[in-house]
């Protein structure tokens, strides 16, 4: 691969890229879980002229008072707006269509791969192996495709240290000013995508005044300083400005309320606690200094857990690690591991529930292709290693290791892929099962003769709603009675109780015995109730 030329491995590079995502795809005809869910909905709910509104709640921790309620209070809105072009693209309100601008990204990610690598690698003609890992992404092959954060994040990223590399290389101040802004709009769209992006823009302004505090024989450095983070500013709210303005419009700040109630969860599962004001710092403080200890623990040896097997692919990221030591003193090597450590506390100490259970694995995504691009650094260093205590010759090692490389992470995805997304039966893919399932429910209930504008308490609603229109509602956290309180408020009918429901367990396995529920009917093993407010 080496032989050919640049342009044309970058075209076959982008191009293998799309055909996997798109392959892909072939058996995701639905969102498959709740974040894809959400985001397609919103894509939705803008291709249909609704704006940011959503007929549908999956948390309380902005305490809505009534649907629809404003969207994307707790989830940033960057995944459902290119869902959203996607289909006004295609003039057809369908998931494929929502999929088709994350295909054809995603054939970036091999290229920005090979790209990253060619800067670090001593041979650049074994920079091809960074971009067949990135080609095919190990366990990243289940969410390339979908209306969600991950390849943006990968995308976000990448782009970033390619550009701090590029103004790291530039003396004069003057021609920096372009890749300054640039840097700014990659900020915004890392927060545009998630609410974690804000590291994003801390990290870089904290990188150019040290950059600009450090250089030797500048003078009127406050000036430049000035200079270069207002450039940087004004990229980021050219991305992030409109939202900003939208939140000002809709809570009055530029935040969402209710989103600094995650600091004082002592349960992931309070995420849907309603009312939300049970969340305060008193019942956080009361839970004791062990357990809080404990939860940042468990936390932190998950997110290590996923470093190794997600980002790592198990047995490439020792070699990796030994690229990145090499690489040690490289700027954009340097920027990423004090963002990578910034991003693990996050999801580890401050969030440690939400970090736990998808955060770290959706944020530490943005380091992914600096990972791939420093697998071949390292193998060049082992195989130098080889060449001394076994005269093995350095171009067999990097083709064997390089190509067994590729192929761990083809078997890595393709096992997790079929795990998660084929399963069992490949006539009846899992992937597409509660989809299934909820559109099943939905017949009933129409057949029933309940009306579309019915609200429903359901554990996933926005997957309720993209399956069978309804408005919809999350089941709350606890006991029976918050879900009846929450139904009161929100005028909800039917209650449907999936079998993974943990906290309704005694009433999915017995479903006669409420008083204030009647129980109609088991549609695909979900239990369906009639909610008894008005007797």
């Amino acid at each position: 691969m080496g032989i050919l030329p640049s342009k044309h491995l970058h075209i076959g590079l982008y191009l293998l890229g799309v055909i996997v995502a798109g392959i892909a795809s072939i058996w995701q005809s639905s969102p498959g879980f709740m974040d894809a869910d959400y985001y397609f909905g919103g894509g939705l709910q803008l291709v249909r002229g609704e704006g940011f509104w959503e007929p549908y709640i999956w948390n309380y921790l902005s305490e809505p008072s009534e649907l629809p309620q404003p969207s994307h209070t707790y989830w940033m809105p960057l995944p459902s707006i290119l869902a959203a072009l996607g289909m006004w693209v295609g003039g057809e309100q369908h998931f494929k269509w929502a999929q088709v601008f994350f295909i054809v990204l995603s054939g970036f990610v091999p290229v920005l791969a090979m790209k990253t690598a060619k800067r670090y690698v001593s041979n650049q003609r074994y920079a091809w192996i960074s971009g067949l890992l990135a080609a095919f992404p190990g366990v990243y092959l289940v969410y390339i495709a979908l209306p969600e954060t991950f390849l943006l994040y990968i995308l976000g990223g990448a782009t970033i240290f390619f550009l701090i590399n590029r103004i790291e290389r530039k003396e004069d101040w003057g021609k920096q000013f372009k890749d300054c802004l640039l840097l700014g709009i990659g900020a915004g769209w890392m927060h545009l995508s998630r609410a974690d992006g804000m590291l994003w823009l801390v990290g870089i302004i904290l990188w150019i005044v040290g950059r600009i505090i450090r250089k030797p024989g500048t003078s009127d450095k406050l000036r430049i300083a000035i200079i270069l983070t207002s450039l940087i500013l004004v990229g980021y709210l050219s991305v992030m400005g409109i939202w900003y303005l939208r939140n000002l419009q809709y809570f009055a700040t530029f935040t969402a309320p209710g989103a600094s109630r995650t600091l004082w969860m002592t349960d992931y599962f309070q995420t849907f606690s309603y009312p939300a004001s049970i969340i305060t710092f008193d019942q956080w403080i009361n839970t004791g200094i062990g357990l809080h200890l404990k939860f940042r623990w468990d936390a932190l040896i998950l997110n290590l857990q996923n470093l190794l097997v997600v980002q790592g692919g198990i047995v490439l990221l020792p070699v990796m690690m030994v690229g990145l030591w090499a690489k040690r003193r490289e700027v954009a090597v340097q920027f990423a591991f004090w963002l990578w450590i910034a991003t693990l506390f996050t999801m580890s100490v401050i969030f440690p529930f939400a970090g736990s259970r998808g955060g770290y694995l959706h944020s530490a995504a943005a380091f992914q292709v600096l990972l791939w691009a420093m697998f071949p650094v390292g193998l060049e260093i082992v195989a130098g290693w080889g060449k001394r205590m076994r005269n093995l010759p350095p171009h067999k090692t990097m083709q064997i290791f390089g190509t067994a490389a590729i192929g761990v992470n083809l078997v890595i995805g393709g096992w997790f892929f079929h795990d998660r997304v084929i399963g069992t039966d490949p006539k009846n893919l899992i992937w597409n099962q509660n989809f299934r399932v909820y559109e099943e429910v939905g017949d009933y209930l129409q057949d029933n003769g309940y009306a579309r504008d019915t609200v429903i308490l359901v554990n996933n609603p926005p997957g309720f709603h993209i399956a069978t229109g309804f408005p919809a509602i999350v089941i709350p956290y606890g006991e029976l009675s918050a879900s009846l309180a929450a139904a009161r408020q929100f005028n909800g009918k039917i209650l449907v109780l999936e079998e993974h429901q943990v906290n309704l367990s005694d009433l999915y396995n017995n479903p006669g015995k409420s008083e204030q529920l009647e129980y109609l009917d088991s549609v695909g093993g979900a239990r369906i109730f009639r909610i008894k407010m008005d007797e």
